[in-house]
């Protein structure tokens, strides 16, 4: 395959996203590797760079997706239709993604494998990942199958994780564990630190009646859904530039979403647009936290590292394009599930 180390990249952001739910993790857990690994077979620091960053920014609209829980509790949405409506998203995503690499990687002869893997090797290389792989399939199916909530869903796959990590690989220890339960505490602190500080400015804009005044004047310029989530769209893309995604969506959101259900967009495929979007401001400067992060990781200037990401801006904002004005698409997921 054209690029294959490349394509295995962005698939690989992908799978991680379903274990950890976020953009930043995803670039901090594999990134090292995966830049490394590119780098090894040839490929070009900023190429590397860019393919990690860009497929990065699939993980928050996969479940598990902390933006989206983030979205649901602040909207009253339900959390499961949610995670479900960013499934095909993310596909369409990733599929986009690797088309970009593969056409990239055919017009610069960048390295490709000699042969095709024989069964036997393929094989070999599931069966150790398969029960790590089998982590987000279990949550994905135990929601779906309306076995257990989003909550209940992080429970179980928490406890799967620690089973497997313990029994299966072996790998776990107590200092391990503790470790982990140190770093989920702070990261947890800081999220609680800024919803408490969104609940109370919520509380200021509901005494002011902010989100009545910014519904009247918004619904003044129109009533089309489809105006509505192109306003909406821009509006999040001029946020993301400065804010991250947790405390954008806690501070826009609940002035924004009002006024776009009144006018008949349905709040599920608004989540999708307005997660999707945010996450792209993690690609853009001058606040974009993904962008600092991996030109650190890969040791290249912000400059060499914005100018690889130029053609990888393409697919993501075609994707932002179909999510946008394809809501059938977005919504058959969860329509399943209704």
């Amino acid at each position: 395959v054209p690029g294959g180390l490349a394509q295995v990249n962005i698939f690989s952001s992908l799978i991680f996203s379903g274990m950890s739910g976020a953009a930043l993790a995803d670039v901090g857990g594999l990134g090292k590797i995966e830049i490394e690994a590119m780098r090894k077979r040839g490929f070009a620091a900023p190429f590397s760079a860019a393919v990690t960053a860009s497929s990065a920014v699939v993980g928050p609209i996969f479940p598990p997706s902390i933006p989206l829980i983030v979205y649901g509790s602040v909207t009253s949405v339900s959390i499961v239709q949610l995670l479900i409506a960013g499934i095909v998203p993310a596909l369409i995503c990733i599929a986009l993604l690797m088309a970009t690499a593969a056409v990239l990687a055919l017009r610069g002869n960048m390295p490709r494998a000699a042969r095709w893997p024989t069964f036997g090797e393929v094989l070999a290389a599931l069966l150790p990942a398969l029960p790590a792989l089998l982590a987000p399939v279990l949550m994905i199916a135990g929601m779906m199958s309306g076995l257990f909530t989003p909550t209940e869903a992080a429970a179980v796959t928490a406890g799967y994780v620690l089973l497997i990590s313990g029994l299966v690989y072996r790998e776990l220890t107590w200092r391990h564990l503790w470790n982990a339960m140190l770093v989920t505490l702070r990261s947890t602190s800081a999220i609680l630190i800024i919803v408490a500080a969104a609940s109370l400015f919520g509380w200021i804009l509901a005494v002011e009646q902010i989100p009545q005044e910014f519904a009247g004047w918004i619904l003044q310029i129109s009533k089309d859904p489809l105006v509505l989530l192109l306003i909406a769209n821009l509006i999040f893309f001029a946020v993301g530039m400065f804010l991250d995604s947790t405390t954008a969506t806690l501070l826009v959101v609940p002035v924004i979403a009002p006024p776009m259900v009144l006018a008949g967009v349905d709040p599920v495929h608004l989540g999708i647009v307005a997660i999707f979007n945010l996450m792209i401001g993690l690609l853009t400067p001058p606040m974009g936290l993904s962008l600092y992060l991996i030109s650190s990781i890969a040791r290249i200037s912000l400059r060499q590292l914005l100018w690889a990401l130029i053609p990888f801006y393409v697919p993501l904002l075609m994707t932002l394009a179909i999510i946008t004005f394809a809501s059938d698409l977005v919504l058959w997921l969860p329509g399943m599930l209704r």
